[in-house]
């Protein structure tokens, strides 16, 4: 018949438990009975003669500048050779309204002096598309094949002031003018709004010329954002030609293909001039 538990005692201590078997001592750390014990051994670099390698010096605390911020170090110690210098900071141009937005403008001397802006004059501007000469009316120019219109229009998540341009499929546009070009001609091209580049990602062929000779081709998509694009010229007046041509200007939807809403292009150009050989 089973045994009843052990009771535990009244105490509430538990009973001892039983001890464990000494473990015999080896023969080799063993000591004579009634000798002094062995040293014990440390292993340190000091204990074998050798020496810690030195410290380095501590550097000199540096002075704090105003708001508990560190002085730069540059005033103690220099600027490296090898360190390229940090180009200026652009410096406020203007600004304007733009419904409850106000957009600042700035210059960065770094990038250039402005020679040419093509969207500082309108008028100065010749659009046409493949059925003839579009007509310039209140800023906003009307084609054949589509319309032109200077705007401020979100490009890569920024407001962008641009040639905003809305063409029929496979359409090509003509805009051209005589400009004073300094050692650089470049510009931005990109497609605005967000929804719209959800449904339409068909690419750009931008074509530029000079004085009616080729000097740059680009094909763009909408993935590369607010994308640049230059080429080097040679100071002067000159014939500039650009040819933008939309493969798809549409929109994709659960039904297929449409030709409206219009997917708008967004496109700015500029003649630039090195610092060093600006005039004063």
């Amino acid at each position: 018949m089973p045994t009843a538990p052990a009771s535990r005692p009244r105490s509430g201590k538990l009973p001892p438990s039983p001890s464990r078997p000494s473990r015999p001592a080896s023969p080799s750390t063993s000591a004579p009975p009634g000798s002094a014990p062995a040293p014990a051994s440390i292993s340190h670099p000091c204990a074998a003669g050798t020496r810690s390698p030195p410290r380095p010096p501590r550097r000199p605390a540096l002075p704090r500048a105003r708001h508990g911020r560190l002085a730069a170090r540059r005033r103690l110690v220099g600027r490296p050779p090898d360190r390229p210098r940090r180009a200026p900071r652009p410096a406020a141009a203007r600004q304007r309204r733009s419904g409850p937005l106000r957009l600042h403008h700035y210059l960065a001397p770094a990038a250039g002096v402005l020679i040419t802006d093509w969207l500082a004059d309108p008028a100065a501007l010749t659009l046409r598309d493949a059925r003839g000469p579009c007509r310039l009316s209140s800023g906003t120019w009307s084609c054949k094949q589509g319309s032109v219109a200077l705007a401020t229009r979100e490009v890569a998540y920024r407001p962008r002031r641009c040639l905003a341009l809305e063409l029929d499929d496979g359409a090509t546009l003509e805009l051209s003018r005589r400009a004073e070009l300094g050692t650089t001609l470049r510009g931005h091209l990109g497609f605005a709004d967000f929804n719209a580049r959800l449904r339409n990602d068909a690419p750009a062929l931008l074509e530029l010329r000079i004085d009616d000779a080729p000097v740059g081709r680009w094909t763009l998509t909408d993935s590369q954002g607010w994308v640049a694009f230059a080429v080097a010229t040679t100071p002067g007046p000159h014939e500039v030609l650009l040819r933008l041509t939309p493969l798809l200007g549409g929109t994709w939807t659960e039904q297929g293909y449409a030709p409206q809403p219009r997917r708008a292009a967004c496109l700015e150009l500029r003649a630039l001039t090195d610092p060093a050989e600006a005039t004063p």
